[in-house]
């Protein structure tokens, strides 16, 4: 259910919309990944399934988290313990909230209205800088996709990708503004987490 929402905030994240539309896709062949994912998909499955269902309402959202919580371990890593003997260095250790690292990836695409991408302009001033500018980074943030670290060596040599500053690169590939990434002869299944 946070995912949905969370999916649904950025249909609009710049509230230019007066509505939108947000579509769950559920696998065809319910091949999803264990663990916490499906138990919240499960749960999130259950909950959207009762009739007249109000997707506005809190309270939907405390029963999700209620029940999820009822069914996931929050705490396999031992992190509150450590807190509670403030060893904070251990915890720092230990605690990472997204296991899989991701790479910030700048996509040249034009919004609407707009016949090139702001994106270039931008790009260009990074390039020329030693370091890359706050002020810039925050006016790319409608331009960055993320990219699972593990993934960029291939995207490198396949020429998609070039690093423009250290953290940074640039998406030399397609984008579509639907689907995100467009990566020629790729398996889907590569892009299921």
């Amino acid at each position: 259910m946070d995912r949905i929402v969370q999916a649904a905030g950025r249909c609009n994240r710049e509230g230019r919309l007066a509505s939108g539309r947000v579509v769950v896709f559920w696998p065809v062949e319910g091949k999803v990944p264990p663990g916490e994912y499906r138990a919240g998909m499960d749960t999130a499955m259950s909950l959207l399934s009762r009739p007249q269902v109000d997707l506005h309402d809190p309270a939907l959202y405390q029963t999700y988290f209620a029940l999820l919580y009822q069914t996931v371990e929050t705490d396999a890593k031992g992190i509150q313990n450590l807190r509670q003997v403030l060893d904070y260095p251990e915890v720092a250790q230990r605690l990472r909230l997204i296991e899989d690292d991701t790479v910030a990836v700048v996509v040249r695409y034009t919004r609407l209205g707009s016949d090139h991408s702001e994106a270039d302009d931008l790009l260009r001033i990074v390039r020329q800088q030693s370091e890359l500018p706050r002020w810039a980074l925050r006016r790319l943030q409608p331009y960055l996709v993320n990219v699972r670290t593990r993934l960029v060596p291939d995207y490198h040599r396949q020429g998609l990708l070039s690093e423009i500053t250290p953290g940074l690169w640039e998406w030399l590939g397609g984008y579509d503004l639907v689907r995100g990434l467009v990566v020629a002869n790729r398996d889907p299944a590569e892009l299921v987490i």
